[in-house]
């Protein structure tokens, strides 16, 4: 069974290499968010369903992208097995930091005096062999102001939800998160009564601070669906 994974903020991806080293690589499958257009969640979900397979697949959506995976709950295709929502939200997150973020460049914020500090504060601490600075460091850099001000302004335009997903669901919480407050994850509640949360004792970068638990969590997860054969490689070899 195929893994879509939506990634957060960035869009990139580049940091679920983490979590992917320890899921069956041929499985998962990363879907960068679009690089073009207004970034708003409606057209978000247009590029998510652009990208669907026709085959079953689990839909794994961090951070930025839940709003994008909740739309697609609420019309779910019939391959769509079942959802994992990690660190994420469908009610507009942390408005000062999203202003603040509005206010300085990402890309320029490693720039800033004792930035790398409070990255590494925020966002690594805890960090159990999983996303080094560096890589967060290099995804940073090579981002585009103008995508992330477009996210950032999404963020704070979320639409209202009215939608009931039988679809069994998985919400992965930090417990030290600053970008999304504990009590986000009680909306999800509301529509997914199949829904089952997992705390973990780290900071907003769940996927990348402990990668090797998260994998773990998601196999389970997989488990409970589909059974062992589930975990196994899309193709082998013949």
């Amino acid at each position: 069974m195929k893994i879509l994974l939506l990634p957060g903020l960035d869009g990139t991806g580049h940091l679920f290499s983490p979590l992917v080293q320890h899921l069956p690589k041929q499985n998962c499958q990363i879907i960068p968010l679009p690089t073009s257009g207004d970034q708003s969640f409606d057209h978000q979900f247009q590029h998510l369903k652009d990208h669907l397979p026709t085959d079953d697949f689990i839909l794994l959506a961090e951070s930025f992208s839940g709003p994008t995976a909740a739309m697609l709950a609420a019309n779910p295709p019939e391959n769509l097995k079942g959802i994992i929502f990690v660190a994420t939200f469908l009610t507009t997150p942390n408005r000062f930091l999203i202003k603040a973020a509005m206010t300085v460049p990402v890309p320029k914020l490693l720039n800033l005096p004792g930035a790398r500090t409070f990255l590494k504060y925020g966002f690594l601490r805890q960090n159990e062999d999983g996303t080094d600075e560096v890589l967060l460091h290099q995804t940073l850099k090579i981002l585009d102001p103008t995508l992330i001000h477009k996210r950032l302004i999404a963020l704070t335009q979320i639409p209202k939800f009215d939608f009931l997903c039988p679809i069994p669901a998985l919400y992965l919480r930090a417990t030290h998160d600053t970008i999304v407050p504990g009590n986000k994850q009680a909306v999800f509640r509301q529509h997914f009564p199949n829904l089952t949360t997992k705390p973990l004792q780290t900071t907003h970068l769940i996927l990348q601070t402990k990668p090797k638990q998260c994998a773990l969590i998601i196999k389970e997860f997989m488990r409970e669906l589909v059974g062992p054969a589930g975990l196994e490689p899309a193709t082998r070899p013949l």
